[in-house]
């Protein structure tokens, strides 16, 4: 229906015109209902560049992510390996430390053994050989190594201490063919001081004994400076 006035649509049962204000009542009735019909949007085709520029912006997004990981990935990864750089080298310096201190030991050892065995194949010699009054050699012995007691103390004391530095050292794989003959040395230095702390057979076999370790552990020595230099 149409106002009469203005022409306007009349939707619903109006009794004025919504646009004139004119009364419907002279009309013969209310308005009559007209069903609105509602179409349906358009379907919008979204522009092809558009679409592209989606594809793109997710395949973007896939590498950064992906960048990304790599990235935390490569610097965990990096730091473990700077870890464990840092122990290995951490553990090569303490065994470098421990290296020199038992190679050192060793030679204090030596020297201080060699104090000793003299002074007991002086004595040994004294007591059997002597034109004077004849004196038992295990006596004479027992008198001298009395007068090296501090001697005999400083070698057994540094022998147990590095028979422990030994025993609890960190030896990193490079390094354990040199530390098994620093072992090595260590026993020829050990059977040397035997010597000194507990002398034992005949006078004859005593010196011999002596001479020959002697000799090795001189050797050996040279072996520590070039160990220690490097």
């Amino acid at each position: 229906m149409k106002c009469p006035s203005c022409k306007e649509s009349i939707i619903g049962e109006l009794k004025r015109c919504i646009k004139c204000g004119r009364s419907l009542a002279d009309t013969g009735g209310s308005a009559v209902i007209v069903d609105v019909v509602r179409v349906p949007p358009a379907k919008v085709n979204a522009p092809k560049s558009y679409l592209k520029n989606i594809k793109y912006t997710k395949l973007s997004m896939t590498l950064t992510a992906f960048v990304v990981f790599v990235v935390i990935v490569g610097g965990y990864a990096y730091a473990i390996k700077s870890k464990k750089g840092e122990s290995e080298r951490a553990t090569r310096v303490e065994y470098r430390t421990k290296a020199k201190e038992i190679s050192a030991s060793c030679v204090v050892i030596a020297y201080q053994s060699e104090i000793v065995i003299g002074g007991i194949s002086g004595a040994w010699k004294s007591a059997i050989f002597s034109s004077g009054k004849k004196k038992d050699f295990n006596l004479a012995i027992a008198e001298f190594m009395k007068t090296k007691e501090a001697n005999i103390t400083v070698i057994n004391d540094i022998i147990k201490e590095n028979a422990e530095s030994i025993k609890s050292a960190s030896v990193p794989p490079e390094f354990e063919n040199e530390f098994s003959r620093i072992k090595e040395i260590y026993l020829l230095v050990c059977r040397y001081a035997e010597l000194a702390v507990a002398p034992s057979g005949s006078l004859q076999t005593y010196n011999s004994s002596s001479s020959q370790l002697h000799s090795d552990i001189k050797s050996a020595i040279r072996e520590f400076d070039l160990i220690n230099n490097k």
